[in-house]
């Protein structure tokens, strides 16, 4: 089978980088039925978006609310199972709360420094987790709408106290990678902390034991992401190295290693088939992980346009005459070498979601987020 691309759709909204992209795991899937996904921005604000599958399966996405309330970049969104909720980290030292349909922010945790990260998980028994790190090196960890526990902070295991990324999974269990390109699972480790001591009710940090962690080899990791099963964990770093673990063997040095040709800002999978891929700054790969090969190399580039809200239909059309396979982002190359801008610098995709198995969204740094859909064909 081969697999090829279109870009379907083009949404505009924010007037600068959309840095975060997330939408519900188990999007439904129905003709009429509604999903959100959400957006954020270095513009300050937080998007939801409304996406409604028609009849020929494609989505009908349309802006819902601009969240106004950060006074600063918004680094990291999140949005709750029962698509209820959104959860925002800023540069200006909090996380938000807020609710879709009144879009208004029902809670605002402070923090002591710039939210450089946020992660959301329902566990099994329906428990809500959020957890953040800010750029002192401090990780946030709280069961959301908690009447009962407050949100904890603790220190990270990380040597130099540097914090990259944070991320939830089922159990729950929670890993943050760091400066030393270690990725630790420390949930349990950070509980054990909160309990109060014998004496007086605060936080232990005398003869912490270090925790199960992974190492990375590589450049500065930039993003951490798990398998929709939860058993391989992924990360990606600056040099363009991405290696998938797995996660309930850590005794096994690792799955699988890839290479890009540039920084990796972000690791999705694809929640039907055996994919993953990254957004990078100079592309987009898909990798199938049978074969370990990549299946589709996307450069962003609307044709040599600058796409807006008046010329994004006839350049959506004139996109969509053929589906784009493996090969062509070397056509792309070589029109940028005729054309003398082969050091121009690549529209950058920042972060990724899929609505199904054939259709996601990516974040890019000119503001736009790009909907591209997927088809498989057989070997001519």
């Amino acid at each position: 089978m081969e697999c090829k691309y279109k870009l379907t759709d083009c949404l505009i909204g924010h007037s600068s980088e959309v840095t975060s992209l997330s939408i519900a795991p188990d999007p439904q899937l129905y003709i009429g039925f509604i999903n959100y996904f959400v957006s954020g921005s270095k513009d300050g604000t937080v998007i939801i978006w409304k996406s409604t599958l028609l009849e020929n399966n494609i989505p009908n996405t349309t802006l819902y609310k601009v969240l106004k309330g950060h006074s600063d970049v918004v680094q990291k969104v999140a949005i709750t199972n029962d698509q209820k909720f959104v959860i925002s980290g800023s540069w200006d030292c909090n996380v938000c709360i807020w609710d879709i349909q009144s879009g208004e922010c029902i809670k605002t945790i402070k923090h002591q420094s710039q939210v450089m990260d946020l992660s959301y998980q329902q566990t099994a028994d329906n428990v809500d987790y959020i957890s953040s790190i800010q750029s002192n090196g401090m990780v946030m960890l709280w069961k959301l709408f908690s009447t009962i526990e407050e949100p904890t902070f603790h220190k990270s295991f990380h040597n130099d106290n540097t914090i990259n990324c944070c991320l939830l999974g089922l159990s729950p269990t929670l890993c943050t990678a760091g400066g030393d390109n270690k990725i630790f699972n420390c949930l349990n480790e950070f509980n054990e902390e909160a309990k109060p001591s014998k004496y007086k009710c605060e936080i232990k940090y005398s003869k912490r034991e270090t925790p199960q962690f992974f190492q990375h080899k590589g450049g500065k990791i930039n993003v951490i992401s798990f398998s929709p099963d939860y058993s391989i964990l992924a990360s990606g770093c600056s040099e363009g190295e991405l290696y998938l673990y797995s996660f309930n063997e850590p005794h096994i040095y690792r799955l699988m290693h890839f290479k890009t040709d540039s920084q990796i800002n972000n690791i999705t999978f694809n929640p039907l088939k055996y994919w993953c891929i990254t957004a990078n700054d100079n592309n987009i790969i898909i990798w199938d992980l049978q074969s370990k090969n990549p299946i589709v190399n996307i450069i962003i580039d609307d044709l040599g346009y600058d796409i807006n809200n008046e010329n994004k239909n006839e350049i959506i059309s004139k996109y969509n005459e053929n589906w784009r396979d493996l090969e062509y982002h070397k056509t792309q190359l070589n029109l940028r070498k005729d054309q003398g801008i082969l050091d121009k610098p690549f529209i950058r995709s920042l972060s990724i979601c899929w609505l199904n198995g054939d259709i996601f969204y990516v974040a890019c740094d000119d503001g736009k987020i790009r909907e591209y859909r997927l088809k498989q064909f057989l070997y001519q």
